[in-house]
């Protein structure tokens, strides 16, 4: 029996965890912790650390305010993205792994 395609909307879908490694590697070059970036968009830390191990759909406005956040240009991010999943470079991080989840943070 063939396996089922992700859904489009799974956060655990390839993309959307390329999505979140982006944003977290984002993050820390800006030098931010998450309760930094959280209380600057004006959510819980949680929303940040949800987005970054792919336990939270990501909006795309959410990205843009994101981008705005770690003085990153929105349409440079978006393109660096689009070309990275072209290439097929959708594995997570090696921070996103988490213990917890058989993954870990380095």
């Amino acid at each position: 029996m063939p396996s089922r395609p992700a859904s489009p909307r799974s956060p655990h879908r390839p993309e959307n965890v390329l999505l979140a490694g982006m944003l977290l590697d984002a993050r820390l070059t800006a030098g931010l912790t998450q309760l930094e970036a959280a209380s600057t968009l004006g959510v819980a830390q949680t929303f940040i650390s949800k987005i970054e191990v792919g336990e939270r759909k990501i909006e795309l406005v959410v990205v843009r305010d994101l981008c705005r956040i770690y003085d990153v240009d929105f349409l440079d991010f978006v393109a660096s993205y689009d070309a990275a999943a072209r290439k097929g470079r959708v594995a997570p991080s090696k921070r996103l792994v988490r213990k917890d989840k058989g993954t870990h943070r380095a």
